[in-house]
């Protein structure tokens, strides 16, 4: 993500604050809102964009999150260029074949160049 990206607008939808399923994110007035709002007075059911979900990693991994299609329009203006990665159908069948795909199950030159990135988002064409 560019440094740019609005990450003070990102919330979650409990009164703990925790992080279960989704990340939303909304404008300025939005936010100011939800901090001022009293939860008896107005119950807010909907706001923001939902645009992270939680990705469970597997057994000893830290669970991280994935954009969403919805929200990948929002995000998409804050991702570095250089991380995106464009895919074919040998890609997509793999990623969709497998819950977990390992980077070695890919395409040889597609797979390697994400070890190399670590964190890249992927367009299949």
């Amino acid at each position: 993500m560019k440094p740019d990206f609005p990450a003070r607008n990102v919330f979650v939808r409990n009164p703990e604050g925790e992080a279960t399923r989704s990340l939303y994110l909304s404008n300025d007035i939005v936010k100011s809102i939800i901090q001022h709002n009293s939860y008896e007075r107005i119950r807010l059911t909907t706001a923001g964009t939902k645009v992270f979900s939680k990705q469970e990693g597997g057994k000893g991994i830290e669970a991280q999150f994935r954009v969403l299609g919805e929200g990948l329009p929002v995000v998409l203006t804050f991702v570095d260029p250089k991380t995106i990665l464009e895919g074919d159908t040998s890609c997509l069948r793999v990623l969709l074949e497998s819950n977990y795909p390992l980077s070695t199950s890919l395409p040889e030159s597609f797979g390697k160049v994400i070890e190399s990135q670590g964190v890249s988002f992927i367009f299949l064409t």
